[in-house]
């Protein structure tokens, strides 16, 4: 064993600049696998509970108009064992350009609400900047993180809405976690105001179920009992859930793909170069059969002298993941009015430790057999 270790050092020592380009290849691959594994693991989190925390509702239906009745459908809904809550919101819909600080500047569509709804075990608000209160005051606006953050609108800001063909000045007084509308990615985006200073044009109806795997049969019932589709927007909960997490999902996913590629490269690398090795090196591989190792023996010398490498390369790129995961994971838990989050990279850092170590066992032992084949000098 001790002749096999020296042999594996002396070939790492003769081609340094080959051995540090296969390490890093594999630190790149090992960084690239962990980071996507370990925000794909921890995309989820930071939305639940948030949403359970502040008990979203899982089914909000936006109605632009008269078309229903919307105390009755709200009742409708509660008829039913499966739902825990529903009640009713109205909204004034704003899509003209929005005065920020004395700059008139296109937000997209905004639903100005009222916030009248007082009750705690329903979407609840959750206030991470400025007063905390009730409700806004007279003029003031409680703008959700996401589009906040977005657009850089702070506490203090004056939003110039136009509202009735005139533009009323309001300040914003809070930056608030909205259950359904914090994301960021959500168009239009819920923004409260006090009670009474609205007439309003649209309505919500908001519904929390006990179990949201009873939505698909209460849907169809729903439709059902309106004799016709449903003919307004609806953010049900896997819409939502799937506005908080698209961009870190896109994220984990590309660096997914890109970190197999990579891995991919290396094997190729791995198998070429230890196939170029044996080329160059059959008169010593013939020597050393000649006193005594045998076709394993030789095919070991490869082996290690690659697992050597994974064993310095594959954690020093667990460990660069972890802070560059921290900081993707950071900037989104943002909206769900988490400042900071330590993601879990346990599981991540074990796959990502298998599926490389397997990769290079794999490639070192199939390119190596050419070796065991030599005869001796």
């Amino acid at each position: 064993m001790k002749s096999i270790i020296m042999m594996s050092y002396a070939n790492i020592k003769k081609r340094k600049l080959q051995s540090l380009l296969i390490a890093f290849t594999i630190l790149v691959s090992s960084f690239l696998l962990s980071t996507a594994l370990s925000i794909l693991a921890n995309i989820e989190e930071p939305f639940l509970k948030m949403f359970e925390a502040q008990r979203g509702s899982h089914l909000v239906l936006q109605i632009n108009n008269d078309s229903y009745d919307t105390e009755k459908m709200a009742s409708w809904w509660e008829s039913f064992g499966e739902i825990e809550n529903s009640y009713t919101l109205s909204y004034y819909m704003i899509s003209e350009k929005v005065r920020h600080n004395g700059i008139f500047t296109s937000m997209g569509d905004i639903m100005l609400t009222e916030h009248t709804h007082s009750d705690e075990n329903q979407d609840r608000l959750n206030i991470v900047e400025g007063e905390i209160k009730d409700n806004p005051g007279i003029n003031e606006l409680w703008v959700p993180t996401g589009y906040a953050y977005a657009r850089d609108i702070r506490t203090g800001d004056t939003l110039g809405m136009p509202v009735d063909g005139e533009i009323r000045e309001m300040t914003v007084t809070a930056i608030i976690v909205d259950p359904q509308f914090s994301s960021g990615m959500t168009n239009p985006i819920r923004i409260w105001t006090a009670p009474g200073q609205l007439d309003t044009n649209g309505e919500f109806v908001s519904i929390r179920f006990h179990e949201y795997s009873e939505y698909d049969k209460l849907w169809q019932e729903f439709e059902d009992y309106l004799g016709k589709p449903f003919m307004g927007f609806v953010f049900d909960y896997q819409t939502v859930e799937s506005t908080y997490n698209m961009i870190e999902s896109i994220i984990g996913i590309i660096l997914l793909l890109f970190s197999v590629i990579i891995i991919i490269v290396s094997v190729f690398v791995i198998f070429f170069t230890i196939s170029n090795s044996i080329l160059n090196d059959w008169k010593l591989t013939g020597v050393l059969k000649s006193i005594g190792f045998s076709p394993k023996n030789v095919k070991r010398v490869y082996l290690l002298q690659y697992m050597v490498l994974s064993i310095i390369s594959v954690p020093a790129g667990i460990i660069l993941s972890e802070p560059v995961t921290n900081l993707i994971m950071n900037q989104a838990v943002k909206s769900v009015g988490a400042m900071r989050l330590e993601s879990d990279i346990l599981i991540p850092a074990l796959v990502t430790l298998a599926v490389m170590f397997i990769s290079v066992l794999v490639a070192s032992e199939i390119s190596s057999a050419k070796a065991g084949r030599i005869k001796p000098a």
